[in-house]
């Protein structure tokens, strides 16, 4: 909803520039990963001794982070060829050190899985920041409402954190500790850097290449593309790892637990997926503007990334948990070369377009791997994972063919109103489908569905320490 509103009031210019931001941002943030948080919450023993370590090794990065950031800024806007970067990113440069003061404390309520504290907290920030990036955007219409509000959202990060767990810091900073987590949080650093070169690399190129306009259409596109399937993922990836990593020893429960988090995840995936793809053009027109309208062959095309992006997100966790890190390391890295060979020859050749499908493409070829590692260090059997990825399809078709056969019988209504019969329409379809196909073959598919409803889709898969 954030992405709507500032869209309606801010360029593909402004957009683009931010994202020039971000880029440089992450990327430092990428290289300073510890993975403490990952390796505190994967042990099986009590961590709260480790707290003030991490408190205070996070502060530092913060603190270093930010001064690179502000001393590397004339650089960043010098290979974008955007100077009017420079003044921008030195003022983010006080987010990662906002974000530094975040309470460890957080690791702990993840361990517990106790998520109710942070889905609350994390729905309040995120109304008070679009509430605060609305108001910006409608006043300046430019970069800096972009800004501010991610300077309040990091502020907002610190402050809950310290809200949702009673931890305070104290003098107890232990090097050993350090020298310990980083044995696990170097694989974490590794996966977060391969990660970042296929999330972000992409962005790279077209930036460079193409310009921030283009930029900010091809990451607008990204973000619709996947926002939705990500939010969906998110629900249940802040559940997953704790989860797992509370029953690594009991296998069978392991896998049990994936399947059904793997099967919710794409019965509410697909769909909104397959929406998106079919109703890309007059969504955009309505909500964003005509402006934003050179966005939408990308956003179709990423909406099927995001779709795998769901199903890759379940496997991480569970390899993480079960002392794997380095698997999801490997077939990443061969995914992030992949797209290297792509992703040059397609952008010259079609835009950011053609980077929208070498993304695609190093995606589906990527599939085979994980399924081939998640077969070969947990058991399980392939056909049971591509067949959750792929049941849903079945009632996404038809959804798919129902909406375009409509969309063209209401060819002459008035848009909103045609959008809006379009979304029920394809609603319909895919219930219905489902609901007959689920009956005929016992696939599980409304049972899964209707315990996510009943246990508002966190305590779902609560499963406590034996």
């Amino acid at each position: 909803m954030r992405l709507i509103v500032l869209a309606r009031y801010l360029s593909p210019d402004d957009f683009g520039l931010m994202g020039v931001v971000l880029l440089v941002m992450s990327l430092l943030e990428i290289i300073s990963t510890t993975g403490f948080d990952q390796a505190l919450i994967q042990k099986k023993e009590d961590v709260t001794n480790y707290f003030d370590t991490v408190w205070y090794v996070s502060i530092v990065r913060g603190l270093i982070l930010g001064l690179f950031i502000y001393i590397l800024a004339p650089l960043a806007g010098a290979f974008f060829k955007e100077p009017s970067s420079v003044p921008v990113l030195r003022i983010m440069a006080l987010s990662p050190l906002l974000i530094g003061f975040k309470s460890p404390g957080l690791i702990e309520v993840n361990r517990e899985l106790d998520f109710k504290k942070i889905v609350v907290f994390d729905f309040s920030r995120a109304i008070v920041v679009a509430s605060i990036a609305g108001l910006l955007a409608f006043e300046l219409r430019n970069v800096y409402a972009l800004i501010i509000a991610s300077l309040v959202d990091s502020f907002l990060i610190s402050l809950n954190s310290f809200l949702i767990h009673k931890y305070r810091p104290r003098k107890n900073l232990k090097l050993k500790y350090v020298r310990e987590l980083w044995g696990f949080g170097k694989w974490i650093f590794s996966s977060k850097i391969v990660h970042y070169l296929f999330n972000d690399g992409d962005d790279w190129v077209v930036g460079r290449i193409l310009g921030t306009q283009a930029l900010g259409f091809y990451q607008t596109a990204y973000n619709f593309g996947c926002a939705p399937m990500t939010e969906i993922t998110n629900v249940f990836s802040k559940v997953a790892f704790p989860t797992f990593s509370s029953i690594q020893s009991d296998i069978e429960k392991s896998r049990s637990a994936y399947l059904r988090i793997l099967q919710v995840i794409m019965i509410f995936s697909t769909p909104v997926a397959l929406g998106i793809f079919s109703v890309a053009k007059d969504g955009v027109a309505i909500f964003l503007g005509n402006k934003w309208l050179p966005m939408v062959s990308s956003l179709q095309i990423l909406v099927f990334w995001g779709l795998i992006r769901s199903f890759r997100a379940t496997t991480g966790p569970l390899l993480l948990a079960n002392g794997r890190p380095d698997a999801v390391t490997k077939f990443t890295t061969i995914k992030v070369i992949i797209l290297a060979v792509l992703i040059f020859p397609l952008t010259h050749q079609w835009g950011y377009v053609g980077t929208s499908w070498a993304v695609l493409i190093a995606s589906i070829i990527e599939l085979p791997l994980i399924i081939n590692s998640m077969t070969n260090i947990m058991g399980f059997k392939a056909w049971d994972l591509i067949r959750y990825f792929l049941q849903p399809f079945i009632a996404g078709i038809p959804m798919v063919i129902g909406v375009y056969l409509t969309k063209i019988l209401l060819e002459s209504w008035n848009s909103i109103i045609r959008l809006g019969l379009l979304c029920i329409v394809g609603v319909l379809i895919y219930t219905v489908i489902t609901y007959l196909v689920d009956n005929r073959y016992q696939w599980g598919l409304l049972t899964s569905v209707m315990k996510a409803i009943e246990h508002s889709g966190l305590p779902l898969f609560k499963m406590k320490k034996d």
